[in-house]
């Protein structure tokens, strides 16, 4: 009877056993990468509750845990901002000049490397928007967005669906409450970022959009001069709103928002630790940020 034996390799022909450790080795260095990794991004974007406390000249930071409710949990991060502060100066994407050639408004970015980039104190994503992405979305598509942006004066498009939060040249805030945009307010729009709905007005909450999902809100106080960015884990419309309200904030809309919600503190922050508070992987079209002075 033939016996089959496992196949014997000479000491100088053990090719498959080192191809074999090669690739686990290959495997669980693989492994070993992506776990450093993600583990790396989670530590450094996990954020705890902060009392409000100054990060720059006229800027004041808080990080809160909503209580869970139905409309929402998770942390809250709240920037206001006294646009009356020496220093303080808005942002908002330009239309790029190459990305119009091709029929289309501008590049996505992180909005973390615009925060680099543009040396921005506080950034948060801007409107909703559309782009070629393809399978992958990564920064350099071509995209436009959904709705209007104010850049310095330019306009990107009337969009029929905007509800539009403009600032004039000395930083005074405005919120149209019709839509599109009226061409008065685009004609003195220094700077603008419009949501499709307002949420809040005269200090009064909206009634609509109950759905709970990572939010993006930007709110002002015109009598005040002062300006809120505003990111939340788990809210809805209303629970955002409110919360923005409690702190003065008399007019509100929201901008994109799900996994292209997020917040990043820039260079020179004090008090708290710079970096990305909320999602920050997505590239966006657009982006909303502040620059200001360094605290004393």
């Amino acid at each position: 009877m033939k016996i089959n034996r496992p196949t014997r390799y000479d000491s100088d022909d053990d090719t498959p056993r080192r191809s074999t450790r090669r690739r686990k080795i290959i495997l669980w260095s693989v492994i070993g990468i992506l776990a450093l990794t993600v583990g790396g991004y989670v530590a450094w974007t996990h954020r705890s509750p902060v009392s409000a406390v100054p990060i720059f000249q006229g800027v004041r930071y808080e990080c809160i845990r909503l209580l869970p409710t139905p409309a929402g949990n998770g942390l809250a991060h709240i920037v206001e901002i006294d646009l009356k502060a020496p220093g303080i100066e808005l942002y908002v994407s330009p239309m790029e000049t190459e990305a119009l050639i091709k029929g289309w408004q501008f590049t996505t970015v992180w909005p973390w490397r615009a925060a680099s980039t543009q040396n921005l104190a506080v950034v948060v994503n801007g409107a909703t928007f559309g782009d070629d992405d393809g399978f992958l979305p990564w920064p350099g598509d071509l995209a436009r967005s959904s709705e209007t942006v104010v850049s310095r004066g330019q306009v990107s498009h009337g969009d029929p669906n905007s509800y539009l939060m403009w600032f004039d040249r000395d930083l005074t805030p405005h919120i149209e409450t019709t839509k599109p945009p009226s061409p008065d307010a685009l004609a003195k729009a220094y700077w603008g970022m419009a949501g499709q709905e307002v949420v809040l007005y005269n200090g009064i909450v909206g009634t609509h959009g109950d759905i709970v999902d990572a939010r993006t809100m930007i709110a002002c106080n015109p009598a005040t001069k002062t300006l809120w960015l505003a990111v939340f884990e788990n809210a809805s419309y209303q629970l955002a709103a409110s919360t923005l309200a409690d702190r003065g904030a008399t007019q509100g809309t929201m901008l994109d928002g799900g996994t292209s919600s997020t917040m990043t503190l820039g260079a020179g922050v004090q008090n708290v630790r710079r970096g990305t508070l909320l999602n920050g992987y997505r590239p966006v079209a657009t982006v909303f940020g502040i620059r200001a002075k360094p605290l004393d």
